[in-house]
């Protein structure tokens, strides 16, 4: 009689083979690897979109994978079908760095997810990976929404956070900026700075103000700013902080300028560098994202930045997913 680990039933479309490019990142090597046998908890997934954004942020397609179950093991709660979104830096949450809800600094975070290669449109998870990195997706909204899931989690994790945000001045030309809008949208002021003016057409959920000078968003406020967000390196950062109010928060999103120390003295400003969003952040993500569907269907599609990959296996198209599947390497 078969052994009982060999004898998984498998749902779902049959695979055989995975097509990858290599395993090393830059080298491309077309090949055809065999599907390994699924581990209890694991799955096949296929990509279906890659979101990256532009603006003051670098492209992160991998923070805007969704993928779409292929087959599974058994013993698991997922079904063929069934959209994902897949953390490529799964977290343990359980060791100091994720307790301090630095998650980004996890030694899990750094193992591999999946199989094969680092370029492939299918792709094998790893059990572990499924229990920690995988968020089901409603299928009733677009895939390429989802590209907003990290932006709109860090930005979420601040309202979590900072109890003082009554008068918020954000300063950004990405959808990180876009995001912290929608996230702290309610009661008190809220107004963008954004350096481009190309946001102001938008009409950015959220937001009182929009506008590419700061003497003119900070008369719109009743007072001096009690929340400053810096969403990406920005010009104009430093002018941001200094007109913070004293006592207030200053949260940087990404890469920004240097501030210096005696800014923060002078007004005695709380500085909170952000680089890491929980679990508890992404599931909310996922549900704020439903509710403003209506908002990003009238986005223009460059400011979402996404690729979709409906049919589409070519190496050409498969060119701009490298960062999606870079978790794997």
């Amino acid at each position: 009689m078969e052994a009982l680990e060999d004898a998984w039933l498998h749902l779902g479309e049959p695979l055989e083979t995975l097509r990858t490019w290599g395993d090393v990142p830059g080298h491309c090597q077309l090949a055809e690897v065999p599907v390994p046998q699924l581990l209890d908890g694991g799955m096949v997934v296929r990509l279906l979109c890659a979101g990256g954004f532009g603006g003051d942020e670098p492209a992160q397609l991998a923070q805007g994978a969704v993928w779409e179950v292929v087959s599974v093991q058994e013993k698991t709660r997922y079904v063929p079908g069934q959209r994902i979104w897949l953390n490529p830096r799964p977290s343990c949450g359980i060791c100091p760095a994720c307790m301090a809800g630095c998650s980004a600094s996890c030694l899990d975070a750094a193992r591999p997810t999946s199989f094969p290669g680092w370029m492939s449109m299918e792709r094998v998870l790893q059990p572990w990976a499924v229990r920690r990195g995988v968020l089901p997706v409603p299928a009733t909204v677009p895939p390429a929404f989802f590209s907003w899931m990290v932006p709109l989690a860090r930005a979420l994790r601040i309202r979590r956070t900072v109890a003082r945000r009554d008068r918020v001045l954000v300063v950004g030309a990405g959808i990180q900026a876009l995001a912290v809008g929608v996230a702290l949208e309610g009661p008190g002021s809220r107004v963008l700075l954004d350096p481009t003016g190309g946001l102001a057409s938008l009409k950015p959920q959220g937001f009182h103000r929009v506008d590419a000078r700061l003497d003119v968003l900070l008369d719109v406020l009743p007072e001096a700013p009690d929340l400053v967000v810096v969403a990406g390196n920005s010009p104009l950062a430093l002018q941001a902080v200094a007109a913070a109010g004293w006592g207030g928060v200053v949260v940087t999103l990404g890469g920004v300028s240097a501030i210096a120390p005696s800014q923060l003295e002078a007004k005695e400003l709380t500085w909170w560098s952000q680089h890491s969003v929980t679990l508890d952040d992404l599931h909310a993500a996922v549900t704020r994202i439903v509710e403003i569907s209506g908002f990003l269907e009238r986005l223009p599609r460059e400011v979402i930045g996404v690729e979709e990959f409906s049919a589409r296996k070519s190496l050409d198209s498969l060119w701009t997913v490298v960062e999606a599947c870079v978790p794997s390497y």
